[in-house]
């Protein structure tokens, strides 16, 4: 009689730990935070860029077509609107504030889709790798010939990466609320944070 294999060591989930090796559970929950805090920040610069007016929409989509609003948007597009906006401020120093605040979303934005688009797996040096193939658009401005992309991650990083996204939304709250109080008053029923 043939003896059947057994199964594979499986995570607390049921996933055979040949598939992603034995990533720590906090670089998981802290990848789905990430997420779920970067859905909250578009949500919140969408609605933002619609307070602005429709003069910041650009005046055609990439299909064509007028939008209506930029919600829904990439983070990379309602950040552009932002940032084209010349966003109302009642000083200098506010404004440049707001163009820091932007360009540290930027960053988190880069390494977010780092995060959300890479496999990633355990080394043998217990390390989490995480890596993918480049975008097409990336392939084709790749000065080296590697299609790929791969660096190590820590879950240190990952945690800064939460922390420095909740300040951004703290920031946003604060920088942008107090001068757009329609849109305060139509986001003050989905707010959590308070």
């Amino acid at each position: 009689m043939t003896e059947l294999p057994t199964a594979p060591p499986t995570d607390a989930f049921g996933l055979p730990l040949g598939i992603f090796g034995p990533i720590p559970e906090d670089a998981w929950a802290l990848r789905g935070r990430l997420s779920a805090l970067f859905a909250h920040v578009e949500d919140r610069l969408g609605f933002l860029v619609d307070a602005l007016g429709p003069k910041h929409v650009p005046a055609t989509g990439p299909d064509g077509a007028t939008p209506r609003s930029l919600r829904g948007e990439s983070l990379y597009t309602l950040i552009r609107a932002v940032r084209s906006s010349g966003f109302p401020s009642s000083s200098a120093g506010a404004a440049v504030e707001v163009a820091a605040v932007l360009e540290r979303l930027h960053g988190l934005v880069n390494l977010r889709d780092e995060i959300a688009h890479s496999i990633w797996t355990v080394r043998a040096d217990r390390e989490i790798f995480m890596h993918r193939e480049l975008p097409a658009y990336r392939r084709r401005k790749s000065t080296d010939g590697n299609p790929h992309l791969g660096r190590v991650v820590a879950v240190a990083e990952l945690r800064q990466a939460v922390v420095d996204l909740a300040r951004i939304l703290d920031d946003i709250n604060r920088l942008w609320l107090p001068q757009a109080p329609d849109w305060a008053r139509a986001h003050e029923a989905h707010d959590v944070s308070r």
